[in-house]
């Protein structure tokens, strides 16, 4: 029994250090939300965010009692679920109120919380934070960054405010300027570009710091060679703020038939009230610092067109699939073109087959996978063509149709991380 006590008296304590080491640290601007988005599965009837009935978003708060004195106020919320009553608390529901007194009242009638207390009475901003660990009775998080995915603490805390008193300070900027677009994303994307391009950056908000956008933008080479930029002005015309820039140097220092990449560390842009930049695909995205866009400079060869997948069609013993140029058959293998039992997003074992061609498939740009081992009336197949696929001008197979073939598909690459790697199904 001793022994027992002093193992729960040791936990307590750990958990007593982890609490107060995990409190510790301040943002520069206590009032911004969560600067991520966690790369999560997707979850979904996850709990919206409440409504702000009083003081509201923005808002005074109200003086219930204005014979006592400082503040006797109250905060309603009302939520779009019923809430697990077990989940609310002062952890759940943070409140930055210095109160002297204070409670959190629940009725599960009207979806409502009801936080009462005595606020000092002074001028200053105040902010709610509602975490993730508030659940709904059927256990769903709120999705405080709206993402429709369960990302959890700090990403999917929400974040408001409201005011005591006459602040002297003016009200705190909530607002992430997004990066909405850059040179070369875009659906009309065509893969070559000129040798001396104007590079840029778009953002919604003209509350841009210019200088953070500057010092953190890089173009390389293939080779991770960074060349050297100069800035070529910005432009806001009412809707976006454009910041360009070009390679330096009276003639391009580009190569002719070159990839490049051109990036930019969101983590280290923000605007004038210290509001780190978003990105548009993602939200807030701390953990996918850097927004790559890799482009090709105009060249010299006759085809600068990735390889694509066009058509199959399937015969009693095997698959016919064609694609859009000549293949490298070097790259044609068990490896890099499979098949296995099951729909896509429910794959079971890969089959035995074996990948080969005829002299006739050369001009038709075709290559077979034997199908023995997936008999006719047996159900649905899966087919996979890797993005190592080749064709003969050396270019790699482009599935996602950004005209960048062999991409791997990391979610900081523009084509919103969707890989080049190819699957489709049959039916045998």
């Amino acid at each position: 029994m001793k022994l027992n006590r002093y193992l729960l008296l040791g936990a307590l304590l750990l958990l007593g250090v982890g609490l107060i080491l995990g409190g510790c640290g301040k943002k520069d601007n206590p009032f911004t939300p969560n600067e991520n988005v966690g790369a999560q599965v997707n979850e979904g009837e996850l709990m919206a965010a409440p409504t702000f009935v009083s003081p509201g978003l923005g808002n005074q708060m109200a003086d219930l009692n204005p014979a006592v004195a400082d503040i006797q106020g109250q905060i309603v919320l009302t939520f779009p679920k019923y809430l697990d009553a077990s989940t609310i608390n002062f952890t759940n529901i943070s409140v930055d109120m210095q109160p002297t007194t204070g409670g959190i009242a629940y009725y599960p009638e009207l979806k409502k919380v009801v936080i009462t207390g005595t606020w000092t009475n002074s001028g200053a901003w105040h902010k709610i934070t509602i975490k993730p660990g508030l659940h709904s009775v059927a256990g769903k998080p709120i999705d405080g960054n709206g993402n429709g995915r369960q990302d959890g603490s700090p990403y999917d805390d929400y974040v408001t405010y409201y005011y005591t008193g006459a602040p002297v300070d003016p009200a705190p900027d909530l607002v992430h300027p997004k990066l909405t677009g850059a040179f070369n994303i875009s659906p009309n994307f065509v893969g070559s570009q000129p040798n001396y391009p104007t590079l840029f950056f778009d953002f919604d908000s003209h509350d841009l710091d210019t200088n953070s956008v500057k010092a953190n933008v890089t173009l390389k080479d293939s080779l991770g060679v960074t060349k050297a930029l100069k800035s070529a002005g910005t432009n806001w015309n009412g809707v976006r703020y454009r910041i360009q820039f070009q390679p330096t140097a009276p003639d391009s220092p580009l190569v002719v038939d070159k990839y490049y990449t051109w990036s930019i560390n969101l983590n280290a842009v923000q605007d004038t009230h210290n509001n780190k930049a978003i990105w548009i695909n993602y939200g807030y995205v701390a953990s996918l610092p850097m927004v790559n866009v890799p482009f090709r400079t105009a060249g010299l060869t006759p085809d600068f067109t990735p390889l694509h997948y066009m058509s199959n069609s399937v015969s009693t013993g095997e698959i016919t699939i064609a694609f859009d140029d000549s293949l490298d058959y070097t790259t044609c293998s068990t490896s890099s073109i499979k098949v296995f039992r099951g729909s896509i997003g429910s794959l079971s074992n890969q089959i035995y087959g074996r990948v080969y061609y005829q002299p006739s498939d050369v001009a038709a740009n075709q290559i077979r996978f034997t199908l023995e081992n997936a008999p006719t009336g047996s159900g649905t197949y899966t087919v996979f063509l890797a993005r190592y696929l080749k064709d003969n001008n050396g270019l790699y197979l482009d599935g996602n149709g950004n005209q960048i073939g062999g991409e791997a598909g990391h979610p900081e690459w523009q084509g919103g991380g969707v890989s080049d790697d190819v699957y489709f199904t049959i039916t045998r």
